[in-house]
């Protein structure tokens, strides 16, 4: 298991993480922080975004910031049923199989550069 996540440059920009500064009273610097808290346990604990028996209050708990997990739903960042807690678009962003394609991409976007260097 590899010990990083990806993170977009522009995340500050999303409206997501604008919406959730509003809703949490807190800046959008804050929110990316509490952000890559949340989706660094989310990758540690899950491998298809699903972590079961998990609910709003562990959640903010783990994140140290009461009304997060509340707020993530609001923003559809977050959802719970009955089994626990799920990430939308998990395999986009987290998990192995999002790093392998993180990986690769800025692998050839290298090999890109060297060849153009090259020429």
């Amino acid at each position: 298991m590899s010990n990083w996540i990806a993170i977009s440059t522009t995340i500050h920009e999303r409206p997501e993480v604008q919406g959730l500064a509003e809703i949490l009273g807190i800046s959008e610097d804050a929110v990316v922080g509490l952000l890559v808290r949340f989706w660094a346990w989310a990758d540690r604990e899950s491998v298809d975004g699903c972590v079961e028996f998990i609910r709003e209050r562990q959640i903010d708990a783990i994140v140290k910031h009461q009304g997060f997990a509340a707020a993530m739903e609001r923003v559809r960042w977050l959802g719970f049923d009955d089994a626990g807690a799920h990430v939308p678009k998990f395999d986009r962003w987290l998990g192995q199989s999002a790093k392998r394609r993180q990986q690769d991409a800025r692998r050839k976007q290298q090999e890109r550069k060297r060849k153009a260097v090259g020429q």
